[in-house]
């Protein structure tokens, strides 16, 4: 493992990273030890100084035992390839101590009073714009320390640091700081095609390179097989270096939507998943903002409409835009967009293809069967792939004896005869596929083999020119390829080979985020094939695996309501059920609360009729929260604010009631926090407070901490409502650290505001505005619009 990949991160919230992943640290504790072994720089650090640093007010008896189970578990998080009984490299004991052996550039803190110095000497020596730029990228870093471990705050680095970002927040910047950091996206598939007869073609795609004004959009039109794709991506990787910003690519034959190629656009160009705007204008924007001023080359493949394509246009004039399609796509043209149509290859340029790949001596031994195979492919470029790579994959079978079993117009069947037949069955059941590839394994279950038997089918499939393998491990079939394979494959051999790989597909959805997001494209066009083809049940099934993992709101919406219409088609009312109200909780992210309540409405009426109690108290609990959410839009009158908490409590006493007849004692607690906040918001606090008591008590008896985080803040809500401010604070501290160490960033920022509302109202206006600081980075760093609120505060 290299430790370079590790990034230790102390400004805000404590955590590590490899390769820009989280890693789990556990415990506030264990993030503590951590962080101050990290903030050592490298040097040793004694068993003593750690449980000082851990218990100021004292260690208790087993002190030493803790901290060295924290660096047991440390030092497995670290190193987890590490055989056993042999030294950690990165966590080594050193004397009766530890020392984190990370590279000091490896730990943010140190990254940022680097850049701070720096600063600080531009600023000195009369250079304000490089001290404006360096300041701009240190505190594109900075994050107060953590509210839940706030020792961290008095250690000499961190309060030095604390000190350099406000100087530095006190300078005039006088103009933006560059964003060195903005990857360079590099998606173009592999240039394997050899383009030829294109020569016209590609001049007039380079005068793109040359012109200066916008728009600089380009459509290649024509047939399946005419080449469309191998001429772009040929072009696109001959010109790249034009294009020092970088290079995108997008797939639009499948059943992708504009919006989902913005988000993976988005995220390609830096963006963080949790920051991509969820409406589609918003994405627009943000792209072409992002585009401003660089040069990136766009490829977009396959397009079938002018709008598919015009959301993903940039609007300035850095920027080229290839598009192929087999329409010209006459709605970009009216816009500007200029147009080629790519014609069959004359006679001359067939045979030129040809000897490219069998060599002018082979064809010269038979030039009679040369004349017969140009006419048999009538200058479709696909056409003579495949007969070239049938040929060159049989070097032994002469060019006459070749040429004589192919017709005109048959070059794909013809293909097919020979196949071993293994290959064959997999040719016939890719068909069956939806794309936009599938992997080896995928194949195996669609075919129905074994892997070392698919592996050798994929092969030769590949070897004759009938498959693509245009990633490592994925493989696709061109257009015309897959036409014929699809037709080969019988209904009943259809649904056999679809259910297979959707069985597949559920066995790996537990796989994690990153096999989804190889999958994404290709589980999307299944939810569609396995409905065309009425396996309703397996859209239900693939749909809920594939929900938790779309963070991207808007295609939550899509899947669920494709897993809504297969459970009606099977007459599954709790399945109806379950999907409503996942659609509700869909709906709520995207501030859509009126189309989350009747989601919520159908769910409740799905869940009365079958007499499932549970359901319903947890439903009627989701409609409290949608018209809590409803009763704080700034939109609403403050009577009816109040009509909103006043609908909210009765859903959340008809939950409380349906879960204690049911014996749930977890619903039962919820139920107690939500009737407790509603009696908050209504002024009654004391009624308020014996509500979140009694849910408290259950929820740590259950040890639910999320459920006990939600009792205490509400608990400080209903403290500071009752002027008890020293109570309300010790309240609200208690939600934050229990948010933070479940990882819930926004919880913790939204219950962190309301500790600093606290202060205001107790008169601590300094505690209040450190307090909102620290709720405002994380906010920021969620790009979260609550942003703006807590902005508001601090003026």
């Amino acid at each position: 493992m290299d430790a370079g990949e590790l990034r230790v991160w102390l400004l805000g919230r404590i955590r590590v990273t490899r390769g820009g992943v989280d890693l789990e640290l556990g415990r506030p504790q264990r993030r503590a030890v951590l962080a101050w072994l990290a903030l050592a720089g490298g040097r040793p650090l004694g068993l003593d100084d750690l449980v000082a640093a851990l218990w100021p007010a004292g260690p208790p008896p087993s002190a030493t035992n803790i901290v060295q189970t924290h660096i047991k578990h440390l030092r497995r998080l670290l190193e987890p390839d590490r055989p056993a009984r042999t030294t950690c490299r990165l966590l080594p004991s050193v004397g009766t101590g530890y020392r984190l052996a990370l590279d000091p550039d490896s730990v943010d803190l140190f990254r940022f009073r680097r850049l701070a110095e720096r600063a600080r000497a531009a600023h000195r020596s009369g250079d304000p714009a490089g001290a404006g730029d360096l300041a701009g990228e240190a505190l594109r870093l900075w994050r107060p320390p953590p509210a839940d471990l706030p020792e961290l705050a008095r250690h000499p680095g961190v309060a030095a640091a604390t000190a350099e970002a406000d100087l530095m927040s006190s300078w005039r910047v006088s103009r933006p700081v560059a964003d060195t950091t903005a990857p360079v996206p590099e998606q173009l598939p592999p240039d394997l095609e050899i383009v030829t007869g294109r020569g016209e073609q590609l001049r007039w795609l380079d005068t793109l390179v040359c012109r200066s004004t916008a728009p600089r959009v380009a459509v290649i039109s024509g047939p399946a097989g005419i080449g469309k794709t191998a001429l772009a991506v040929h072009w696109a990787h001959r010109v790249a270096a034009h294009f020092p910003d970088g290079q995108l690519h997008a797939d639009l034959a499948g059943p992708v939507r504009p919006d989902e190629v913005l988000r993976a656009f988005l995220i390609a160009l830096g963006v963080a998943p949790h920051r991509v705007p969820v409406d589609l204008s918003a994405r627009i924007g943000r792209y072409r903002s992002l585009l401003a001023g660089r040069r990136v080359l766009v490829v977009l493949d396959g397009a079938r409409r002018a709008d598919q394509v015009r959301p993903l246009l940039p609007g300035t004039a850095g920027c080229v835009v290839l598009v192929t399609g087999r329409d010209d796509l006459p709605g970009l043209v009216t816009d500007g967009a200029r147009s080629v149509a790519l014609p069959l290859l004359t006679a001359a340029e067939a045979r030129d293809l040809l000897a490219t790949r069998l060599g002018t001596a082979r064809m010269a031994a038979a030039p009679e069967a040369v004349d017969r195979i140009v006419e048999a492919c009538a200058g479709l470029p696909l056409a003579l792939a495949l007969v070239a790579a049938h040929a060159v994959t049989r070097p032994d079978v002469p060019l006459p004896e070749l040429s004589g079993r192919l017709r005109p117009g048959g070059v794909i069947p013809w293909s097919c005869r020979d196949l071993e037949p293994d290959a064959a069955v997999l040719f016939r059941r890719l068909g069956v596929h939806p794309g936009p590839d599938v992997s080896t394994a995928a194949a195996a279950a669609l075919a129905d083999l074994p892997a070392d038997r698919v592996t050798r089918a994929l092969g030769e499939l590949t070897g004759a020119g009938l498959a693509v393998e245009h990633r490592a491990g994925r493989f696709a079939l061109p257009d015309l390829v897959r036409a014929h394979a699809a037709h080969l494959a019988g209904a009943a051999d259809r649904c056999a080979a679809l259910a297979r790989v959707a069985e597949h597909y559920l066995r790996r959805a537990d796989a994690g985020p990153e096999w989804f997001a190889t999958e994404h494209a290709v589980l999307l066009a299944m939810l569609g094939a396995l409905a065309a083809h009425g396996l309703d049940r397996h859209v239900c099934d693939l749909a809920r695996r594939m929900a938790p993992y779309l963070d991207d709101r808007a295609g939550q919406v899509v899947v669920l309501r494709a897993a809504l219409g297969a459970a009606e088609r099977l007459g599954d009312r709790p399945a109806q059920a379950r999907t409503h109200r996942a659609l509700a909780r869909a709906y709520s992210r995207l501030d859509r609360h009126g189309a989350a309540r009747r989601e919520l409405g159908h769910a409740l009426a799905r869940y009365t009729a079958l007499g499932d109690d549970a359901g319903r108290a947890d439903t009627e609990l989701s409609l409290a929260e949608v018209s809590l959410t409803e009763s704080r839009l700034a939109e609403v009158s403050p009577a009816g604010a109040g009509g909103r908490v006043r609908a909210a409590l009765a859903h959340a006493e008809r939950a409380l009631d349906l879960h204690e007849a049911a014996g749930h004692p977890r619903g039962r607690a919820t139920a107690l926090t939500t009737v407790g906040r509603c009696h908050g918001l209504l002024g009654d606090h004391d009624h308020a407070l014996t509500y979140c008591v009694r849910a408290l008590r259950v929820h740590e008896d259950l040890g639910d901490r999320r459920g006990a985080a939600d009792a205490w803040d509400a608990m400080g809500d209903a403290n500071r409502g009752l002027a008890r401010y020293r109570s309300a604070t010790r309240c609200y501290r208690r939600a934050v650290a229990l948010f933070a160490e479940l990882g819930d960033r926004f919880a913790e920022a939204t219950s962190s505001t309301r500790l600093g509302d606290n202060h205001r109202a107790a008169g601590d206006l300094l505690a209040a505005r450190r307090t909102w600081s620290t709720a405002l980075a994380i906010l920021t760093d969620l790009d979260h619009p609550d942003a703006e609120r807590v902005r508001a505060r601090m003026r």
